[in-house]
């Protein structure tokens, strides 16, 4: 994970404010190179991680065994047809699905699927970019699924009305990755696409002493964070939202900046 950018160590960090501990199951839904299942393994999870690229379980795999990471399988898969690997997979706990909704054109068809797979009052923590978000390097948005984002993002409202359409409780929302990490990324993404990966990397990895001041510098310049998060439970029968008027919120607490809200 820290070899990724600024925005990726956001991401880390609210999964691991929420994610659950112990011997319980959990799927990494979307795992790249499994930085986010080796969190839950270190957590002492039962983890399925599904990736549709091979080579990135492959190195995931590779990196797991060096890790001592037993607790971890890596399937091939493509969760737009989730449904049809269910059967095989079981039942989860908790479900990761950080910044991976957001290159799915059937989004719908997604968290029904992904709800299907959690047991009652089980957990999803799911992660996608704020539709006002100011554009990043190189963000461009498909029409097609061809691995880039399908849509630009999501407003709250949009967001927990596609999670409880499908039974799911949203229980915490939170606005991450604000104007600091975004500039830090801006810098790494422009290196890698001039350079390499490795040096835009080693380049830019001091800039992130400045991450703490992220939020102030936010809410300073009024930026809009990138990512919205939230967590939403598992419930049985209809679902009844409790959190309403997210961009009226917003805009009473002085415009776009980071803010928690739990129930």
């Amino acid at each position: 994970m820290f070899f990724g950018g600024a925005a990726d160590v956001d991401r880390w960090r609210w999964v691991a404010a929420h994610a659950e501990p112990g011997t319980v199951r959990t799927l990494d839904a979307g795992s790249g190179l499994g930085a986010l299942s080796f969190h839950a393994a270190n957590l002492g999870n039962d983890v399925v991680a599904i990736s549709f690229i091979p080579e990135a379980n492959r190195k995931a795999r590779s990196r797991a065994k060096i890790l001592g990471f037993e607790n971890i399988k890596f399937i091939d898969g493509d969760l737009r047809a989730l449904d049809q690997m269910a059967p095989s997979l079981g039942q989860f706990d908790q479900i990761y699905c950080v910044e991976v909704i957001e290159h799915v054109i059937r989004d719908d068809k997604l968290v029904r699927d992904l709800a299907a797979l959690l047991k009652p009052n089980g957990k999803l923590l799911l992660s996608t970019p704020y539709k006002f978000h100011r554009p990043i390097s190189d963000e461009k948005i498909s029409e097609v699924e061809d691995g880039g984002h399908v849509r630009f993002g999501y407003t709250g409202e949009e967001l927990r009305r596609l999670l409880e359409a499908n039974g799911l409780e949203v229980i915490s929302e939170e606005l991450i990755t604000g104007f600091v990490c975004q500039q830090i990324d801006n810098v790494f993404r422009s290196l890698k696409r001039w350079t390499n990966r490795d040096f835009a990397w080693v380049v830019s990895f001091p800039l992130r002493i400045f991450q703490v001041l992220d939020e102030p510098m936010s809410r300073l310049t009024g930026w809009p964070s990138l990512s919205i998060a939230m967590v939403a439970k598992k419930r049985s029968g209809a679902v009844r939202s409790r959190l309403r008027g997210e961009e009226a919120l917003f805009l009473a607490n002085g415009g776009p900046h980071r803010y928690a809200r739990a129930d």
